[in-house]
């Protein structure tokens, strides 16, 4: 029964994720660049999905190395908050600047500015946040000027929504959602009004003797929002929690907390059980008292181990009550391994401990006040080597671990299996830039859980290459467990072998120089069309659409990413392609975006293609108001209508500038189409999805584009709010 309970809590997150990432397609969507932005062989040849996290290259890695009990994640380095609005746009060709002033409209300085990834780049990575915060991690910062401005910008504008966070230890927290970046551009905010905010205060006595103070407790506010919650206790100093301790009276005080809105509001303290507030609405005009009276509540306290008896640090303990309607509680191992959970109720717990490097420990029907030892095994290793056809070592190589999903699980896990088998993310391990030296030969893969995964290997002058499939455990029934730690991964006669938990099974890899693609583009006169961008793509992608946009983030690619300009001639070559299904993306300033689909390269060896014509297409441009009034930061999206084949489909979008003008730099052939705007950067994130989708369907507009028209031009007016 708790298996049975275990699995649907592990499963519920990631399908409400994947549930609010379809209802947020149009809510979410990318703005089309500027201009593609050029990828160079050497950003190219890597090709990692966005899905992976890349650790810091690693030196000296071999069969000696193992990974060190309790060491704890890297956070990812954000440098602080001393750039100025003038040396950041020296930085950074494009980014994002305001001014931040008061209710008065006096300038703030001093305080300081973050720019993180919104949630809609990769839903389905918020189980892993928890364990991987670093994800989170701002990925610019800036402090406002004496005059309140400041500027945060990014050396790459990608097809990526983000947040800008705004804290000041005197105000409300305030979060802009929805931002885009335009390549070369920098879009003004304008000013940023930050408000006092409210203050929430309260007393947390006993429950039955209201005049006995609770000593220790710690008040805690969340808006409910997992990624919200999680992103503001991401930033540096966990400046973004809204935390508070009672004093010696059982009082406590927490100003600057959100000035509208619903919250949950948690008390707890060691000797008491949690109690949590839920719906908490909270006002600007007056402050929120919340009191608690804390029921009797009990501890847990244990340790957790290896099997050799070494202590790990740093783990993740979280107790599940039996009960669907109570959260679960956190605590993280100490140096020692020691944990304690407060809080708890009576009645019966799950404890679950996760720790980088060994396979999760669960224990069942755990009640509060026992002591819990826990003791975590390592996880499974693989040992990879990687040669050249004729047999040379390679030294230096992109390691990424796949998951591996044979089309028919009742066939041998051989390399026909490779080619027809599917590949997919596991975000528990991350890639590593290997860089063996001396005589070692073998790079490591730690912390591999059960499974069947392959190891795809990216190294330079070669194409992308998967090995043989490796599965972790292997049944008993199927042969004796072998001898020695490891075994040889080269035929797949080692797939009948068990190995014990914690073994490393040994991978060889020959990398190969793949497939080649070349070829010649023409414009609509016939002639060779040079500077026009090819593109590989996997079979059947429908580049446009937006769902598929937020699943690239977290599923791996098989192909090899390519992209090269055509020369004089219009001619383009792609080298070192890995073996699959590709097809071509062609892009060009002054033609239509072209598709050449189906192309199988699932043998090495060079292939030309036919010519490939590009239409002319027009553009489209306009102004996009609110009321007839210019705003900030309007979105606008342009689609096919939805009756027309899945494989036309175009959709466009992008952001207006600071005069409310638009322009989509992409032509789009004669046809009919749909117009629609929205207004960006909300102040409320967590709402912003509903708003923007009733005014898209408030401002959608048709048009049509006729054959030959350079530029068409269409204005959108979105209603006024009442």
């Amino acid at each position: 029964m708790a298996d049975a309970e275990s699995r649907q809590r592990r499963w519920l997150t990631p399908a409400l994720a994947l549930c609010i990432a379809v209802l947020a397609i149009y809510a979410w969507p990318r703005q089309e660049p500027a201009a593609p932005p050029v990828r160079t062989e050497e950003q190219t040849a890597d090709d990692v999905s966005p899905a992976d996290t890349l650790e810091p290259e690693i030196v000296n890695t071999g069969a000696g190395a193992s990974p060190q009990p309790g060491s704890g994640e890297q956070r990812t380095a954000v440098a602080g908050p001393d750039r100025t609005k003038a040396n950041e746009a020296t930085r950074h060709p494009q980014g994002l600047e305001g001014t931040v002033v008061d209710d008065a409209a006096r300038p703030i300085p001093g305080v300081s500015v973050y720019l993180i990834e919104s949630a809609s780049n990769d839903p389905l990575l918020f189980p892993h946040t928890r364990q991987r915060r670093h994800l989170l991690a701002p990925i610019a910062s800036s402090v406002t000027a004496p005059d309140g401005s400041f500027a945060v910008g990014l050396a790459v504008a990608q097809t990526k929504a983000y947040e800008l966070v705004v804290v000041s230890p005197h105000h409300a927290t305030l979060r802009l959602s929805d931002l885009r970046l335009l390549q070369d551009t920098w879009h003004d905010l304008g000013a940023l009004i930050l408000e006092v905010g409210t203050t929430i205060r309260g007393r947390v006595t006993i429950e039955g003797q209201p005049g006995m103070p609770v000593p220790q407790a710690v008040i805690t506010v969340s808006s409910g929002g997992a990624f919200a919650d999680a992103a503001m206790r991401a930033l540096p100093n966990e400046q973004g929690a809204l935390i508070a301790q009672v004093d010696n009276n059982g009082e406590y005080e927490l100003p600057h907390a959100p000035t509208r809105g619903m919250v949950r509001i948690s008390a707890i303290a060691p000797g008491f059980a949690r109690v949590i507030k839920r719906d908490v609405e909270l006002s600007p005009t007056a402050p929120a008292t919340v009191n608690f009276e804390l029921p009797p509540g009990k501890s847990l306290s244990g340790s957790v181990r290896t099997s050799t008896g070494l202590p790990i640090a740093n783990a993740q303990i979280e107790a599940f009550p039996n009960k669907p309607d109570l959260p679960s509680l956190l605590a993280f191992s100490d140096e020692r391994g020691a944990f304690v959970v407060h809080g708890l109720r009576p009645g019966p717990h799950t404890i679950r401990a996760t720790a980088k490097g060994f396979a999760q420990k669960e224990a069942a029907d755990v009640r509060p006040g026992q002591l819990v030892q826990l003791t975590m095994a390592p996880q499974n290793r693989i040992q990879v080597t990687v040669r050249t056809p004729t047999g040379r070592l390679l030294q230096r190589y992109r390691l990424n671990l796949r998951r591996f999903f044979p089309k028919d699980p009742a066939a041998p896990l051989d390399d026909l299996a490779v080619r027809v088998g599917t590949i997919g993310s596991i975000h528990e391990v991350s890639g590593q830039r290997v860089r063996l030296s001396g005589a070692e030969e073998v790079a490591e893969i730690h912390g591999v859980p059960d499974g069947i995964f392959v190891c795809e290997v990216v190294a330079d002058g070669f194409a992308k290459t998967l090995s043989a499939p490796i599965r972790f455990p292997i049944p008993a029934d199927q042969g004796p467990a072998p001898a020695p730690d490891t075994v040889e991964a080269r035929d797949p006669a080692w797939l009948a072998l068990a190995l014990p938990p914690g073994a490393a099974q040994r991978v060889e890899v020959v990398v190969t120089k793949g497939a080649r693609l070349r070829g010649r583009v023409f414009d609509s006169a016939g002639a060779p069309l040079e500077g026009a961008l090819v593109t590989t793509q996997p079979a059947g992608t429908l580049p446009d659409s937006p769902m598929l946009r937020i699943m690239q983030g977290w599923t791996p690619k098989r192909i090899t990413v390519r992209s090269q300009r055509t020369d004089a001639d219009g001619r383009y070559a792609l080298e070192t392609l890995g073996l699959a299904v590709y097809q071509l993306q062609v892009e060009h300033p002054d033609a239509c975006r072209t598709l050449i689909r189906n192309i199988d390269c699932r043998q090495p060896g060079e292939q030309i293609l036919p010519p490939i014509t590009m239409a002319s297409g027009s553009l489209v441009e306009g102004l996009s108001t609110v009321g007839g009034r210019i705003v900030g930061q309007m979105k606008v999206v342009l689609t096919t209508p939805n009756t027309a084949p899945a494989d036309t489909t175009i959709r466009l979008e992008t952001v207006t500038d600071g005069e409310g003008r638009y322009r989509f730099d992409r032509r789009i052939p004669p046809g009919e189409y749909v117009l629609r705007s929205a207004i960006t950067g909300g102040s409320h994130p967590d709402s912003e999805i509903f708003n923007q989708l009733l005014q898209f369907k408030q401002s959608s507009k048709n048009f049509v584009v006729p054959p030959g028209q350079d530029v068409v031009r269409v204005d959108l007016n979105l209603p006024s709010p009442k």
